[in-house]
């Protein structure tokens, strides 16, 4: 008599105890499999949603599977001397030698159809990469050659035959694009309607910045050099100059200098009180633009008076000399000993910064 698979189904509808009779069906079906013992050995040891060598690779839960990954560090300047990869997935740090490169890592053997992933963490280095041996190659740079991934970027290394690796690395430029990283620096932490030292000036939505310095040498209109006017209201009060006190009009800064163009006494408004003999004077200490009589300052006109005017006189500097480097041009006393103590007094300047 022989057993079969249809001698055991009979068994096992006759009988009551049907568990033992299922479990010698399993058994049944695994020997009787087509399936080897070798076969059936590539599952012990594997672990689901891992990749273990040589084993049979199992989903995870989730239908994931996770290779085997490192974190080398690039070493050495040559294949000779360049770090093994054993991993599947390699975040590499330690890249050197700039744009050049420097450190490097070595690909193991290649096989066909089977593939290693680079990543090369530094920001600043490009990472060599190198093949097994001096007699395999990376695509067509010839055997032994490296193979750059620039800074930050990544790399896809396939094996083509068991002496080739293909790749084509993930790099960090966009089609028709020029510009230098240095270049596109420039707008990193540049903001929109603020002028920010060293980037680039973006306007805001009014199409308006905040503040800008220029070099007045270098504003031109058809060739000529254009220098920036200003034009400041200055209140000037008693309490302010009394005690040798002084009210600038611009601050010194190292190197700037500026010619007055023109100086108005506005008129119509409040003047220092009576009962002191100054007179007050627009200077940056080595020249004086104007000297405003006592009588002047103790009663304002009641209409603008403009530089030139005998209240408002020349007084030495003209409008095409400059102001000291660095000096402030500023109102201060000049003649007389006794302040006035009460009162203020009103000026519009206009001023030409030329260096």
């Amino acid at each position: 008599m022989s057993i079969d698979r249809s001698f055991v189904r009979r068994a096992q509808v006759s009988n009551t105890d049907k568990s033992v009779w299922n479990k010698f069906l399993d058994l049944y079906d695994l020997f009787t499999a087509t399936v080897s013992a070798a076969e059936l050995l590539l599952l012990d040891g594997a672990a689901a949603g891992t990749v273990v060598n040589s084993k049979a690779v199992v989903y995870d839960s989730a239908g994931k599977i996770f290779a085997s990954s490192a974190t080398p560090a690039a070493a050495g300047t040559t294949l000779a001397d360049a770090t093994a990869l054993t991993a599947q997935f390699n975040a590499v740090t330690g890249a050197t030698g700039g744009a050049a490169g420097g450190a490097g890592v070595k690909l193991p053997v290649p096989a066909a159809n089977e593939f290693v992933v680079i990543v090369n963490t530094d920001a600043t280095n490009a990472l060599k990469v190198w093949p097994d041996a001096a007699g395999s190659q990376i695509n067509a740079l010839g055997a032994g050659n490296n193979f750059l991934v620039t800074p930050g970027q990544s790399a896809i290394f396939v094996g083509r035959s068991a002496t080739l690796f293909y790749t084509a690395a993930a790099t960090d430029t966009i089609t028709g694009l020029t510009a230098s990283a240095t270049e596109l620096n420039f707008n990193d932490t540049s903001l929109a309607g603020t002028a920010v030292a060293s980037k680039t000036l973006v306007l805001g939505a009014s199409k308006n910045v905040d503040t800008l310095s220029i070099d007045p040498a270098g504003m031109k209109s058809d060739g000529v050099v254009i220098s920036p006017i200003k034009i400041v209201d200055v209140t000037v009060t008693a309490a302010l100059l009394d005690g040798a006190g002084t009210v600038a009009v611009i601050a010194g800064v190292a190197g700037d200098q500026y010619k007055v163009r023109e100086i108005k006494l506005v008129g119509g408004g409040t003047n220092f009180g009576a009962g002191g003999d100054r007179t007050i004077v627009l200077t940056d200490g080595t020249t004086t633009w104007t000297t405003i009589a006592n009588a002047d300052i103790e009663t304002v006109p009641a209409n603008t008076l403009r530089w030139g005017d005998a209240k408002v006189p020349f007084s030495g500097g003209g409008s095409d000399t400059a102001s000291a480097s660095a000096a402030a041009i500023r109102f201060q006393y000049a003649g007389g000993a006794a302040d006035h103590t009460t009162g203020s007094i009103k000026f519009s300047v206009e001023i030409e910064k030329v260096a």
